[in-house]
Order: C-alpha cells, then structure tokens, then sequence
C-alpha cells in the first residue's frame, strides 16, 4: 500500500496542537503521527509542509447561522430556527 509522509506540518486535532510535526499516511489512513525530533521513515511520497497545518476532515469549519441565531450557540433552539427558517426558502 502506497505511503505518503507529511513533514514539517502544524498538526492540529481536539486534543493535540503539535508544531514542526509529521504524519505517515498509508493508503487513506494516518499510520502514525511523529513528533518534533523523532525519526521519520521512508515514504513513497514525502511532501514538505512548510509549516502549514494538517487537521482532520471537517464537515465544516466555518459556517454563519441565520435568523438571528448562530451555529456556535448549539442549542436546540437555534438549530431548529435556523433549520425552519432555510426550508421556508
């Protein structure tokens, strides 16, 4: 299965925020992830980062409310509003 190391990245998840890190990807699964000053292996694939920021798929990482309501409020008020609202369109 086909390998691909991410180097140099700014590897950001809920629990982890890990500058200058490395991601082993095999096939579409991350494999590994490495630390700062840790060995990296051989890859078929080896793409510099450059410090950008590797993080795992979103649905969506921005997205506005409507109705005077906002996504980030999380209620099941302002879902509902916002939900009734876009299907009165």
């Amino acid at each position: 299965m086909a390998t691909l190391l991410l180097k140099n990245c700014h590897l950001i998840s809920p629990d982890v925020d890990l500058p200058n890190a490395a991601v082993l990807i095999e096939g579409e699964k991350v494999k590994r992830i490495f630390a700062p000053g840790d060995a990296l292996p051989a890859a078929d694939s080896v793409m510099d980062m450059e410090g950008d920021m590797v993080m795992p798929g979103f649905v969506d990482v921005h997205c506005h409310g409507r109705s005077g309501e906002d996504f980030c409020d999380a209620t099941d008020n302002a879902i509902t509003t916002m939900a009734v609202d876009k299907l009165k369109e």
